[in-house]
């Protein structure tokens, strides 16, 4: 076996591969053993004393993004280009605070799922033990997947609840409030793409669905929105690529790409 982490996982997970420098999980059904599987990869290929050899060229030109990559990719046009006000995007109303706690293949119960997954979210699995009333906000899509969005708990300090009518009034006026991405799109534009500077603290984890032919970013998805908005607005040159790993996987949709199904999709998300 290879001394090094990644090789030594991709040999030891019969359903994983090496191919033209991409890794290829195989025809599998999507399981939430598999999805631990992806975590772990993610959290290695991140790390680029890793995976020097696993670095893919990817043009930015043939990068089309799933549904909440691509929802972050439009929050740069419509804050910079359409002038719409930060708490009005969909990417702020709907999709930033969206998280998925994997998927559902048989007939448990939400708690039983909870408990025996919570390895998957750990800091939210707390919050649940904590705040149970939350466990209301989960909900399941078609597919299986569970869906959840950030509310804050009812029982704040005195110090917290001074913190949150400050944001609300920022909030109101629009002040103090607009997404890190955009602090990447005025680097860029001033210096350039630094690749050295993109892989601190981590570096960005691709991956690609074989089915839909469309890009979603594991990790570092704010850099990638934010040198997508420069390209599109020749802040980079044409044949501009990015240099990450890569995971390519069978199904159409995996983890935040699956969208919340209570969201009242945007113009931009309707055409995914």
């Amino acid at each position: 076996m290879s001394n090094n982490k990644v090789l030594s996982l991709i040999d030891s997970v019969s359903y994983l591969s090496l191919n033209d420098g991409e890794i290829i999980i195989q025809d599998v059904p999507l399981t939430n053993d598999v999805i631990r599987v992806i975590k772990r990869l993610v959290a290695l290929l991140r790390v680029k004393e890793n995976i020097s050899f696993l670095m893919k060229k990817t043009y930015v030109s043939e990068i089309d993004l799933m549904y909440y990559d691509n929802c972050l990719s439009e929050y740069c046009f419509d804050i910079l280009d359409n002038g719409v006000r930060h708490n009005n995007t969909c990417w702020v109303r709907q999709v930033e605070n969206s998280i998925s706690l994997g998927i559902i293949t048989d007939n448990e119960s939400l708690s039983q799922y909870l408990k025996k997954n919570q390895d998957l979210f750990p800091e939210l699995y707390n919050l649940f033990k904590k705040y149970p009333l939350l466990i209301e906000d989960i909900v399941k899509d078609d597919m299986g997947w569970l869906h959840f969005k950030h509310r804050l708990p009812v029982n704040l300090n005195n110090k917290e609840k001074v913190y949150m009518t400050l944001r609300k009034v920022l909030n109101y006026f629009n002040a103090g409030r607009r997404d890190r991405v955009l602090n990447t799109i005025d680097s860029i534009k001033k210096s350039g793409w630094n690749h050295n500077l993109s892989w601190s603290p981590d570096g960005s984890v691709f991956g690609y669905s074989r089915t839909s032919n469309k890009y979603m970013i594991f990790t570092g998805r704010h850099r990638i929105a934010a040198a997508l908005y420069s390209y599109k607005n020749n802040y980079l040159h044409q044949d501009f690529h990015f240099k990450y790993p890569v995971i390519s996987f069978p199904w159409e949709q995996l983890l935040t790409a699956t969208p919340h199904p209570e969201n009242n999709p945007c113009i931009n998300c309707s055409k995914l």
